[in-house]
């Protein structure tokens, strides 16, 4: 039991959400790269969320890496043409697939 505790005082993953920016083209929106690392293997969902409601336009699964590994994500676009704020939520998962960790970037504003 005290093991427990322990593990869940500790931070598991160091992971990095940068802000949002507009695609070079005008037709959406992009992330730009998470970064980070965790304490144990690992994978993401990547969700591009937009202030009207707070709503979620779309999401994709990344590739983590190994425990202790940094790893550096691709770039995730939304062809989503809306000028507003912006933010991404980067869920973390063990292998097993059980939610360890929950990381929200800054709220970007884009016009």
């Amino acid at each position: 039991m005290i093991h427990l505790l322990l593990v869940a005082a500790l931070a598991p993953c160091q992971i990095n959400v940068p802000v949002i920016t507009e695609q070079a083209d005008g037709s959406g929106v992009q992330t730009g790269h998470v970064t980070g690392s965790c304490s144990f293997a690992w994978h993401s969902r990547d969700e591009i969320w937009y202030k009207d409601r707070w709503h979620m336009l779309g999401w994709n699964f990344h590739a983590g890496g190994a425990a202790g590994v940094y790893v550096k994500q691709p770039i995730d676009r939304e062809d989503y043409g809306e000028y507003g704020s912006y933010r991404e939520v980067v869920s973390v998962y063990d292998p097993t697939g059980t939610l360890r960790q929950t990381v929200t970037g800054p709220i970007s504003v884009v016009r």
